[in-house]
């Protein structure tokens, strides 16, 4: 279950902490800050059903999320399709 937090921000303004804490899996933990609770509870409800899949799924909830590539990603798929593959080539594209 999500906790929700009102804060004050410096102007006096009223903000929404948002944390998400899984004890059962290994302490995760996940927090978003947002301007009105209606959308707080949103994120919360949204965020909560994701992980809830993930680890239903098997799935590592820590991992870029499906569809978005980290950039260690995209490297590594440059290295294994570049032209290159296989041949000696300089330090930049490390050991291909």
């Amino acid at each position: 279950m999500a906790s929700i937090t009102e804060r004050a921000r410096k102007g006096g303004r009223k903000a929404y902490l948002v944390q998400i804490i899984r004890r059962s899996f290994d302490n995760y933990r996940e927090s978003q800050t947002f301007d009105n609770r209606k959308d707080a509870e949103k994120w919360a409800k949204k965020r909560e059903a994701e992980i809830d899949l993930a680890i239903a799924e098997g799935r590592d909830i820590r991992g870029p999320q499906p569809g978005k590539e980290t950039l260690g990603d995209a490297t590594d798929k440059y290295v294994r399709w570049s032209p290159f593959s296989g041949q000696i080539c300089g330090v930049a594209k490390l050991a291909c």
